[in-house]
């Protein structure tokens, strides 16, 4: 677990996180829109990315095939603004004619010290 994501689990006791898969290229200004408005619309203040490129033998352990893997990562969040925060990036995505899966999410992860 990145420092990072340790001090978000530390400081709000836990994080959720969502994870996509673009398979066309998504450049920063693609990115820098959907940040904001989950920033913006959503009123979220602390978010972390993750973003690892998946070759098409990694993609293909989720029948995918080769693309962007992107994890969002957030202070733990209630059910609902999940559902949220998953449609606002499905919009975004849409809107900027990315070819796109949602893949899962996570909520209530904590990370406990030896």
């Amino acid at each position: 677990m990145s420092s990072k994501i340790r001090e978000l689990v530390e400081k709000y006791g836990s994080i959720s996180t969502v994870t996509f898969v673009i398979f066309n290229k998504i450049g920063t200004r693609d990115n820098t829109i959907i940040n904001h408005a989950l920033k913006d619309l959503l009123g979220l203040k602390t978010s972390i990315q993750q973003i690892e490129k998946l070759s098409k033998k990694q993609g293909s352990v989720f029948d995918l095939g080769e693309g962007t893997c992107i994890q969002w990562i957030f202070p733990k969040i209630n059910g609902g603004r999940i559902e949220e925060i998953i449609d606002l990036i499905s919009e975004g995505l849409s809107h900027l004619k990315k070819d796109f899966r949602f893949l899962y999410y996570t909520n209530n992860i904590k990370c406990y010290k030896k």
